[in-house]
């Protein structure tokens, strides 16, 4: 067959020929043709008008689409008063709102409050709930809802985990609109308290202190926040999954994604393994190690936690640790980035003081990461502490030998390797005891019964600070689990936590730091990051140092999955 005779010119019919063909169509057949044609006139037009803008016009993000998280864990308490695991909490801050809410920044602003005002002495703090505040059963929120969310978490009775940050403090019905809180003295972080979500007192009012962890409400919640859930999968041992929907009622800055599913999760690989088929969207709180069993086509966000992990010195134990210069040689003799490298696969930042980095204090010293062997070396020769034949030194017949205890996690024993191959160049044998976290917080850190622990603070807020060094903290349930005393520093703790105004409590935690590196009761080695890997089309996403793996969604409203193109507006 001769191709060129298949498409000559002679074989392509003219145009008077097509008006003919389509002339002896039936009527019917003309219709449906003269239809398909325009469509395709209109079509092709509308898609050539859409190439030919779109280089003048702005992708900007609307409202609509879904966002599905992988979460390992069930809840069990979506309730501001009871929420304890990040499951929990996940639920809770997308659920509930409260008189204000913290930023991405860690600055605070109002949220269902319209209004705030603070006395001169800073004890007495008074809020005006927005006309307009309402609950997801349509239900306005009221004074007489705040003051019950905070008495109940108030009462000894609910056990409230919360319980701590509100002890003291009066709660006040002024009117419906207005709620006054008076403390007994001033503390730089309550405005960070008054974010708590407000649990409605109509749903709540009847719900007894023994009933109260058993409420329906706690897995189904009626909140006031971004996000109200509209669909609850269950199995018959456990919640498999929530649908939450943009909810109509609140009235603060509304997020572009319409719905967010939350698929619950019993362990790490069965989550991943979701990620991978599509199934979710993305997943928090992987470990380091995990990383590289994620699917190729993945983001990895990451924010620094505050979390503040090192060795913590026992200096009532007999123990060459009570020695400052034995604390300075491990301070200084501890490669950090190596011990993040290698327990963290590099998501952590080396640190060296009690102070999180959030707080930009001048003091050089705790800038000095790199380690200095020979400094190391030189600090506990003139100790008197010399190597022996198998290189471990010695004084007065003794061996400098400490003991290393630590929880059974992954990255808390590859870290404690770490530091006994490192401390063993100096001439320090360590020796490793790894127990569960149970067991170590029972037997160990509430007894303050070790030597050194290899363990973290969590701050949570600011204030944190004064309970894990202050000396009225050194006993249980006080967080000073080093036993460290030092008057100076808990004079400059105490004017801190009453210091409203940042330069000056600034120049107090420099202070505070130069008071610190003078004892070394800890050596701070990582604050580890949070592992957010994301495989939709979800945009936006800005994640910044944060204290738990919740507030990843502090900004949620400025995310998105679906965009239009626009013209720009002229300013």
């Amino acid at each position: 067959m001769n191709i060129k005779n298949i498409f000559s010119r002679s074989s392509i019919p003219s145009i008077k020929e097509c008006i003919n063909a389509v002339k002896s169509f039936p009527k019917q057949r003309k219709i449906i043709f003269l239809c398909v044609l325009c469509l395709l006139f209109v079509s092709g037009i509308s898609l050539f008008a859409q190439v030919a803008i779109q280089p003048f016009q702005e992708e900007i993000a609307v409202f609509g689409g879904i966002h599905q998280e992988g979460v390992i864990g069930t809840p069990r308490f979506v309730n501001p008063v009871l929420s304890f695991t990040q499951t929990d909490k996940d639920l809770e801050s997308l659920v509930f709102a409260g008189l204000t809410k913290k930023n991405i920044d860690g600055s605070i602003t109002l949220d269902i409050a319209e209004d705030f005002s603070v006395s001169s002495n800073n004890l007495v703090y008074t809020f005006t709930i927005r006309d307009d505040a309402r609950f997801q059963d349509g239900t306005p929120i009221t004074a007489s809802d705040v003051v019950f969310t905070i008495q109940t978490i108030q009462n000894p009775e609910i056990k409230s985990p919360k319980q701590v940050f509100w002890e003291g403090v009066q709660v006040q019905e002024i009117d419906s609109q207005t709620v006054r809180f008076t403390l007994k003295q001033p503390f730089i972080s309550f405005l960070e308290n008054t974010s708590i979500g407000i649990l409605p007192l109509h749903i709540w009012k009847d719900v007894s202190s023994e009933e109260f962890p058993f409420s329906k409400f706690n897995t189904e919640p009626i909140g006031s926040g971004k996000y109200e859930i509209v669909s609850v999968k269950k199995n018959k041992d456990s919640i498999e999954m929530y649908i939450l929907e943009s909810s109509k009622y609140y009235n603060g800055e509304k997020p572009f994604i319409k719905n967010i599913e939350f698929y619950f999760f019993d362990d790490k690989q069965k989550v991943i393994r979701a990620l991978r088929r599509g199934s979710i969207d993305a997943l928090s709180g992987i470990s380091p190690q995990s990383v590289d069993e994620l699917p190729k086509k993945t983001t990895i966000y990451t924010a620094t936690l505050h979390r503040m992990f090192g060795l913590f010195y026992n200096q009532k134990e007999s123990s060459p640790v009570q020695e400052k210069a034995v604390r300075q040689a491990i301070d200084i003799g501890i490669n950090r980035k190596y011990i993040i490298d290698d327990a963290l696969q590099g998501f952590g930042e080396p640190i060296k003081s009690p102070v999180p980095t959030t707080i930009q204090t001048n003091n050089e010293y705790k800038n000095i990461i790199e380690s200095d062997l020979q400094e190391a070396s030189r600090l506990l020769t003139n100790a008197g502490w010399i190597p022996g034949e198998n290189g471990i030194r010695f004084k007065n017949s003794k061996p400098l030998q400490i003991t290393v205890t630590t929880a059974s996690i992954p990255e808390l024993e590859i870290a404690a390797y770490n530091i006994q191959e490192q401390l063993q160049q100096l001439g320090i044998e360590v020796l490793i005891e790894t127990l569960s976290i149970n067991d170590l917080n029972q037997n160990v850190i509430r007894s303050r019964n070790f030597e050194v622990l290899l363990f973290g603070n969590m701050l949570n807020q600011e204030t944190d600070i004064f309970a894990f060094w202050h000396s009225s903290q050194t006993s249980d349930p006080g967080l000073n689990i080093a036993s460290y005393k030092n008057e100076t520093v808990d004079n400059l703790l105490e004017q801190i936590i009453q210091t409203f105004d940042t330069n000056q409590r600034i120049q107090m935690y420099s202070r505070f730091e130069t008071e610190f590196f003078k004892d070394i009761p800890a050596t701070f080695i990582y604050s580890p990051e949070l592992i957010y890997a994301v495989r939709g089309n979800v945009q936006d996403v800005v994640l910044s140092p944060i204290t738990n793996s919740s507030e990843r969604l502090l900004n949620i409203e400025n995310w998105y999955t679906e965009t239009n193109f626009v013209f720009p507006t002229k300013d």
